[in-house]
């Protein structure tokens, strides 16, 4: 990924995202990152992961339809689902992160 040349409207996105994770996770739970079709939002989530450091595991991508799902999940080889899917999904942390997190 890191051939990839980035367009300025690209380059916000991407440091909008890292702003977000990095200081603004407690304040705001998820990001939206919208578009038209064809603007490149796929192009840079998997660049964003990557730079980030994080993996599928750490991230839950959705979109509002299931070809959209479909694209994104091709284009950045990580699993993604539609939001009515995802609501089902129950993700649970450890004993020891909810202790960490309520103190």
């Amino acid at each position: 990924m890191n051939d990839l040349i980035l367009s300025d409207a690209q380059a916000k996105a991407l440091r909008a995202i890292k702003e977000w994770f990095l200081n603004g996770t407690a304040v705001q739970q998820v990001f939206g990152l919208f578009g038209y079709a064809g603007v490149g939002k796929s192009t840079i989530v998997k660049h964003v992961i990557d730079d980030l450091g994080l993996d599928d595991e750490d991230v839950m991508q959705a979109c509002f339809t299931g070809k959209a799902a479909y694209v994104l999940q091709r284009k950045s080889g990580m699993p993604c689902s539609t939001i009515h899917r995802l609501i089902y999904h129950v993700s649970e942390e450890s004993e020891t992160l909810i202790t960490m997190a309520q103190n």
